[in-house]
């Protein structure tokens, strides 16, 4: 015995936080048949597009007098009430319903399963299987695709094409199954299971296989990808990327530190669509302090590389908008003046000087000690640390379940080689991890974070002497 419901919706786009339900249809079928019929036209309160007019039929006009989600929403929720949801491309449907009932403030959470993946399970050579190629595999009567109603009596059809080719309890036994991985992409191929526990670094692959779309890290790489998924219909990034994953690729690491810096690595190197955080730039800005008249000034300089004996370099920013949105707020903070940080082009005092805003630096009305004084507290923040040891140091992680253990080698803020095992002291060790930067913003941060954890900083081992 079974109850489920049939579903499907039209929308008036892909995007989950700005598209909104247009249509939907229900069926609900036992063993006995047909129970219960439903549709309904739903009010976007938003003009539709031509791309989605043509894709459905469905005008503007149609929608004017139409009810909103909030007047369906008690009806369709007594419809799905005791059923098994059932869609095409369940993840899709699902999460604008649960985006819909949320606003709400309703929970919409039913049992369900996508019907791709039980198609694909009990037939699974086919080339595609989407509405469209199914219908015509299997010689079905269909009158119009992207209508909800339609789409309804399709999936319908075909359901009763499996009952028909298969014994109803195999079915039931595989449906069951599917339930629980409901949160799983239909169009995923890889096999969850086989995804690792441990600490990694995990990649996203879409419909062109050989660049990834998002690259992660994780102390539990499967948790963490399952994560993606789950969170997928609060959370319209989450959503875009479950629609377009194909595969998932894991490398395992020994510990989380190589975990971070690997992913910060493989981001720059293979700059995947969904991260920006993380991304290589082609140059990094930074404030430069010199001497003017007495007087320390700040300038804005780009480079490719970060001088690491250049005390006066402080701070490093992907893009000058970010660099002078900064300076300008040290200015306004710390009474800075805005010509002596390059902000401003002036002869005599600047402009914030006739607001009393500026101390006279600008004009010598400061004295020059006191101002550069605040200049250098303005930046503390930003100067780089200095490389606490005299010099190389190794840290090690290990793999307790597995037995394994690795040495990360490390000078200057910088990752430079892996070793299986601890180097001797004054080791000649070749540098087998080449920077894409002499200077890496986020493994210098990643490194500085590690080693302000008091536990870990006593696991450092010095490789050279004072």
């Amino acid at each position: 015995m079974f109850r489920w419901a049939l579903i499907d919706i039209e929308t008036t786009g892909l995007h989950l936080k700005y598209d909104s339900i247009i249509e939907i249809a229900v069926r609900v079928i036992t063993h006995l048949g047909v129970e219960t019929t439903w549709s309904s036209l739903v009010n976007p309160h938003k003009a539709l597009s031509t791309t989605i007019t043509q894709l459905t039929g469905i005008d503007d006009a149609m929608l004017k007098n139409a009810p909103d989600f909030q007047e369906i929403a008690p009806a369709l929720l007594t419809i799905l009430e005791n059923c098994m949801v059932v869609a095409h491309n369940a993840r899709f449907d699902l999460s604008f319903l649960k985006r819909a009932f949320k606003q709400l403030d309703i929970q919409f959470a039913p049992a369900n399963f996508c019907s791709i993946k039980l198609m694909r399970l009990f037939y699974p050579n086919l080339k595609k299987y989407n509405l469209a190629y199914l219908s015509q595999h299997f010689n079905l009567h269909v009158c119009a695709f992207h209508r909800a109603e339609a789409d309804v009596n399709t999936l319908h059809e075909l359901i009763t094409q499996l009952f028909h080719d298969f014994a109803p309890q195999v079915i039931l036994d595989a449906v069951k199954k599917l339930s629980q991985q409901a949160v799983i992409p239909t169009q995923l191929m890889t096999d969850i299971e086989q995804i690792p526990t441990g600490f990694g670094v995990y990649l996203f692959y879409g419909e062109h296989g050989d660049i990834p779309i998002y690259i992660g890290k994780s102390v539990n790489l499967r948790q963490r990808v399952l994560s993606h998924f789950q969170a997928d219909h609060r959370d319209a990034k989450e959503f875009k990327l479950s629609q377009q994953i194909k595969r998932i690729e894991t490398i395992e690491t020994l510990g989380e530190l190589s975990a971070l810096l690997l992913e910060s690595r493989l981001v720059k190197e293979k700059m995947p669509l969904y991260n920006v955080r993380l991304r290589r730039t082609k140059r990094l800005i930074h404030f430069a302090l010199a001497y003017e008249h007495q007087y320390l000034t700040i300038k804005m300089v780009n480079s490719h590389t970060k001088p690491t004996t250049e005390n006066t370099y402080y701070g490093a920013f992907t893009s000058l908008k970010e660099a002078k949105s900064c300076l300008m707020a040290l200015v306004q903070r710390h009474q800075l003046c805005s010509k002596l940080c390059g902000l401003e082009k002036t002869k005599g005092a600047c402009f914030a000087y006739q607001l009393h805003r500026c101390l006279g630096a600008c004009c010598e009305n400061e004295v020059a000690h006191d101002y550069n004084t605040r200049v250098i507290h303005a930046l503390l923040n930003f100067k780089q640390a200095d490389w606490p040891y005299p010099g190389r140091i190794a840290i090690k992680e290990m793999h307790h379940e597995k037995n394994l253990c690795q040495w990360l080698i490390f000078n200057n803020w910088r990752l430079i080689a892996t070793r299986p095992t601890l180097p001797l002291p004054d080791e000649i060790i070749e540098e087998q991890i080449i920077p894409l930067n002499s200077y890496d913003r986020d493994g210098y941060r990643i490194l500085k974070t590690y080693l302000a954890n008091p536990e870990n900083a006593q696991m450092v081992v010095l490789l050279d002497t004072p």
